[in-house]
């Protein structure tokens, strides 16, 4: 049997999917004019790419050794290690012996060179190993994907490792370095977490602690899980009164790409549940439409403003356990809580009433998203989150920004200082 059909055994039985994935036509391959191999020195194969050795000439299975003994199992270190540019696998199979329990992430941006090294080497050893994720080809974004998997979800506290084959990173440096962009982000995620832990925590507390009978006394959004595909435990009919079931959902986030969904916005509450962020709450107010539901996670006073003159009574309120107090007096049709994004509302709930996780980000609009999918919708759709400021203009025009900014306005500091300090 030759390596290739022993290869190719091992990886249906072990990764269903990868081998159509990496034979699949796609741009993220090499022409075989831009491959050739030759034998080195110790007998093992090298390989050459557009004229550059990859592999050392002499013996590429010590090199690649060396550069997995950086990772090795005595370090101390559990998390993911991340090898980037396959080439013909000598760097894997050593990490896989030296590593120990870790789990690998091969990313190689050429899908045929795993076929290459699946023709010319015996890998069974690699490919046996239970905790290896591939990321063939793509944009690399699988990356993110593949760490949360490996970590054991968001809250995991381990660092990957990454190991760099370097001829096959310098062939293609903007792609890898984009990958490696991702891996930084999620490696600082902890970080950020920490700080914005340390800049609110007391705010948090604060809120939390005059807000404590709504965690007793208010529902969770876990009873309103699958209502857009109409088979939820419980029902919401639309403001139309339509048909609730098999709902697609629209999300308004903030940005100024809202305002061309402005004249669109009567039409679209017709045919979907209405989300709205507090952002975009008053927007969607202003253009008669009333939003199913409205999210309110952030604990500032100065992010309750955005709720000025904006609540409707015919839209329910989703908020969080710790969002400034009054926001949960507001008069909405109806209130209810997504489980705590902060420690002291999480350790609460566990022992009060659980309430149903949603996840965050950056943006209130994460959480949005995911609340958009609790509701089970086959289709969601988003207006207004942009995330590239187009037109130069960081929200819809009127948001509360841009009317502070021009209260404020004067001759020596004009509204547009603020924008570009926004920017």
């Amino acid at each position: 049997m030759s390596f290739f059909e022993s290869n190719r055994n091992i990886i249906r039985k072990q990764y269903p999917g990868l081998l159509e994935e990496i034979t699949r036509a796609g741009d993220d391959v090499l022409s075989p004019d831009d491959m050739r191999i030759e034998t080195a020195a110790s007998g093992d194969p090298v390989l050459i790419i557009r004229g550059l050795h990859v592999h050392s000439k002499r013996d590429p299975a010590r090199e690649g050794r060396r550069l997995a003994e950086t990772i090795s199992a005595g370090d101390g270190q559990t998390g993911p290690v991340i090898i980037l540019g396959f080439e013909l696998g000598y760097t894997a199979c050593a990490a896989v012996e030296l590593a120990g329990d870790r789990p690998l992430v091969i990313v190689e941006k050429y899908r045929n060179l795993l076929l290459k090294a699946m023709e010319l080497r015996d890998l069974s050893n690699l490919f046996s190993k239970g905790k290896i994720v591939f990321v063939p080809g793509g944009s690399g974004e699988g990356v993110t994907k593949a760490l949360y998997l490996l970590s054991g979800g968001a809250d995991a506290k381990t660092a990957p490792a990454v190991i760099r084959s370097r001829a096959l990173v310098n062939l293609d440096v903007e792609w890898y370095e984009a990958v490696e962009g991702r891996i930084r982000t999620w490696s600082m995620r902890d970080d950020v977490n920490t700080a914005t832990l340390k800049k609110f925590g007391r705010r948090w507390v604060r809120n939390l602690s005059r807000g404590m009978s709504a965690i007793r006394d208010l529902p969770g959004i876990a009873g309103l899980a699958g209502i857009a595909a109409g088979g939820g435990p419980s029902q919401i009919t639309p403001n139309d009164g339509g048909d609730p079931a098999a709902l697609p959902v629209f999300l308004a986030a903030a940005g100024p790409g809202l305002d061309r969904a402005g004249s669109l916005l009567p039409e679209i509450q017709k045919r979907c549940i209405v989300v709205a962020v507090d952002t975009s709450l008053r927007f969607l107010v202003k253009h008669g439409v009333d939003p199913d539901f409205a999210l309110v996670v952030d604990p500032q006073y100065w992010n309750s403003r955005h709720l000025d003159r904006a609540v409707s009574a015919r839209t329910r309120l989703v908020a969080e356990s710790a969002v400034y107090p009054p926001v949960l007096r507001l008069p909405f049709k109806s209130r209810c809580l997504c489980g705590s994004l902060f420690p002291l509302g999480s350790f609460i709930e566990q022992r009060v009433d659980p309430k149903g996780p949603l996840g965050a980000g950056g943006s209130v609009a994460t959480t949005a998203w995911d609340f958009a999918r609790s509701l089970g919708a086959k289709d969601i759709w988003i207006a207004g989150l942009d995330l590239a400021f187009p037109g130069l203009k960081t929200h819809f025009r009127g948001a509360l920004f841009e009317e502070q900014s021009n209260a404020v306005s004067c001759r020596r500091s004009p509204a547009e200082t603020w924008l570009v300090r926004a920017l």
